[in-house]
């Protein structure tokens, strides 16, 4: 086996351990929230490397780490890869529904462990179990592994559970957002907000990614927007026009994209979560028309 620091495998290896001594009987929350989390950061540096490890490598000005990633410098003890917010940064772009705001959260409780001697006022059990194996249970997709090859057999059906009450409090969530707009919306257009709420409701400028769609607002059932970066899927359909003395080719773009977020501009709904875009019944990505100049290959003045 390689001894190389960014091999996936190793890095498995490694967070299968940490997992290992998050759930061993005897140990507070805080110190299991501490291995685990060491143990999800391995686990999202494994996925990316297993693509290339380039992709955990830390630039550095001098290009050492990347050099060495390349295969380009034997590895030494100079090699670092990339901090925890351009590792979930990454993650979310590359593996979805990975939430890169969830993986944030989740590392809160080993920093404040480390830095802050708690686990703070969401560092529950109950919180912060089910929506760590949600993020987890990405990342191991990814590697094409499964959770029984990282935990064990016995210790699955717990992960199962924790998985199963993620699901409900997914839907609950959504459920409350939606309530939430149609109560907002009926308080706005009867005329009975308060000048607080009525100030926030004015001020309502949700973000667009680049491309856009419409679609109906699961909460008031008017025209509202996904929107996405990630293109998953780029289709040209090549057609011929006819001018009055010769005919052209043309070529027209689909692209399928990734949605990353739905915003209702009349009451005011807003999701940029995946796992809330998908439990309120949006669409997880969408076909809009592309940029015909991106599909073709840039041309070279080769004189």
């Amino acid at each position: 086996m390689s001894l190389h620091p960014y091999d996936p495998d190793r890095l498995w290896i490694k967070a299968r351990m940490f997992v290992h001594r998050a759930m061993d009987d005897g140990r507070e929350f805080d110190e299991q929230a501490f291995w685990a989390s060491a143990a999800f950061e391995l686990l999202g540096k494994a996925a990316l490397a297993k693509v290339s490890p380039i992709l955990i490598a830390n630039p550095n000005p001098d290009g050492h780490s990347l050099l060495v990633a390349s295969g380009l410098l034997e590895v030494d003890d100079k090699f670092f890869t990339i901090p925890a917010k351009a590792l979930w940064s990454r993650c979310h772009r590359a593996f979805k529904p990975f939430n890169e705001q969830e993986a944030a959260y989740i590392s809160s409780v080993r920093n404040d462990y480390l830095h802050a001697g708690g686990v703070g006022r969401e560092g529950t059990p109950e919180a912060w179990w089910p929506r760590y194996w949600a993020q987890v249970a990405i990342l191991v997709s990814h590697l094409d592994r499964d959770l029984e090859e990282l935990v064990g057999r016995e210790r699955e059906r717990v992960v199962t559970q924790y998985l199963e009450t993620n699901r409900e409090n997914v839907k609950r969530r959504a459920e409350a957002l939606i309530e939430r707009a149609r109560s907002r919306l009926a308080l706005h257009e009867s005329g009975s907000m308060s000048v607080t709420l009525e100030r926030a409701w004015a001020g309502f400028s949700p973000y667009y990614f680049q491309h856009t769609t419409s679609a109906e607002c699961p909460a008031c059932g008017s025209s509202g927007t996904l929107s996405g970066d990630t293109v998953l899927e780029t289709k040209a359909e090549f057609v011929t026009l006819h001018g009055e003395e010769d005919q052209f080719e043309d070529v027209i773009v689909f692209v399928t994209v990734a949605t990353d977020g739905f915003a209702c501009p009349r009451c005011h709904l807003e999701l940029n979560d995946l796992d809330l875009i998908e439990a309120v019944g949006l669409d997880t990505d969408f076909e809009v028309e592309g940029d015909p100049s991106s599909y073709y290959e840039p041309e070279y003045d080769n004189e």
